[in-house]
Formats: C-alpha cells, sequence, structure tokens
C-alpha cells in the first residue's frame, strides 16, 4: 500500500500546521487542533502510521477516515480551514497563512477535490 507522508511544524495554541508529501514531492498543506495529550475532540493525533480508507461522512461528504488511531474513532481528512473547523480531524489546503488569528490552510475545498483525483482510496498515511 502507498505511503503518504505528513511533516507537522511545532504544536502552537493557534493550531499545528504541516505538509504532505507523495514520494517526496509537496502534495499539499495540512492544519490540525495543537497536541493536547490526544484529548478527544480537541488535539491532534498522535505521530505514527495510519491506515486511511475512503469514507463517506455524514457531515463533510467523501473523505478519508484514519483506522487505528490510539484512543480515538472517526479522524477523518476533510476541508476547514482552521483548527476551530476540527474535532480532532486533519484539514488540507494549498495554501497556508493565518485566519482570525489562527494558523490557517487555503482552497480547501479545491484541494480536497485534487486528492481525492490522484491519491489511491486507501493508502498509509505516516505522521512525524
Amino acid at each position: 500500500m502507498e505511503i503518504i507522508h505528513m511533516r507537522r511544524g511545532p504544536s502552537t495554541p493557534l493550531g499545528t500546521a504541516g505538509e504532505m508529501f507523495r514520494n517526496g514531492s509537496h502534495l499539499c498543506f495540512t492544519m490540525e487542533r495543537p497536541w493536547l495529550d490526544n484529548a478527544k475532540g480537541v488535539s491532534c493525533i498522535p505521530p505514527g502510521r495510519y491506515p486511511c480508507k475512503t469514507y463517506q461522512s455524514p457531515t463533510k461528504g467523501d473523505v478519508w477516515m484514519l483506522v487505528g488511531v490510539p484512543d480515538r474513532s472517526a479522524i477523518e481528512i476533510h476541508a476547514a480551514n482552521i483548527m476551530t473547523e476540527l474535532r480532532g480531524c486533519i484539514a488540507v489546503g494549498s495554501e497556508k497563512g493565518l485566519l482570525g488569528g489562527y494558523l490557517a490552510v487555503f482552497h480547501s475545498r479545491d484541494t480536497m477535490k485534487l486528492l481525492k483525483a490522484t491519491l489511491p482510496a486507501e493508502f498509509i498515511l505516516e505522521i512525524h
């Protein structure tokens, strides 16, 4: 199964920014909540290797679901701009910056469409 790498920057109260790579090439930027000891709904997830599978979210549509996150469930990769729009999930975007006082990703819906068109239905997300 293909491995997609995600490299995170430092976790801050404004969010945890990162970047996804495929075969060493930039795919997109990422945004998550800060690290808060893996607390459900308010923390980013621990670094690790997680199988991702296409999933039809009742609220976010066609997304990927991460499988096997310790002590967590319903962790998705989906469109969003800032951490307050996330409950422990990973947002993707083609640009990064600040929005409303938080770290942000932009063009998130378009980025999800591009990722859905180019990435396989199942892959391993390796978070560093």
